[in-house]
């Protein structure tokens, strides 16, 4: 039985090239504004990237909980929107677990799939954070 939680990461990438951070290997945590009581040490991350060629592009492991932290110098030039670069902010660490940078799964074969239909960054993608259901976890598995 699952006892993880699994959550989309999203990067809108004129704030964030989180398409660089992942083909340097740079990124290791992520801001955390949503479900912040919730998400947990053990869980999965699928980091998302917003925008033209929105679409899934890693899967991460958290090694954390929500925690305050400042961006990690390895990955602070990646940030485009200088606002968002505070000193500490809530997040947590991560790693990455498998990397699609070179074959990311793209938000329109994602909704080409009736089961996810209701996968919730494909019907509001306005934040940072998005739960996942075991259900669609479960297709998602298997398109990776």
């Amino acid at each position: 039985m699952q006892d993880y939680k699994v959550w989309i990461f999203q990067a809108n990438p004129s704030k964030f090239n989180v398409i660089g951070a992942l083909t340097d290997k740079v990124i290791d945590s992520w801001r955390i504004e949503n479900h912040k009581n919730e998400i947990k040490k053990g869980d999965v991350a699928i980091i998302w990237a917003s925008g033209k060629y929105a679409g899934i592009y890693a899967i991460a492991e958290i090694t954390s909980d929500p925690h305050f932290m400042p961006i990690p110098s390895e990955s602070e030039r990646y940030w485009i929107d200088q606002d968002l670069k505070k000193d500490s902010t809530l997040r947590v660490e991560f790693k990455i677990i498998k990397n699609l940078i070179d074959k990311p799964i793209m938000r329109k074969k994602l909704l080409n799939i009736p089961e996810l239909i209701e996968l919730s960054i494909l019907k509001f993608a306005q934040k940072t954070n998005f739960p996942v259901t075991k259900s669609e976890w479960e297709i998602i598995k298997k398109l990776i």
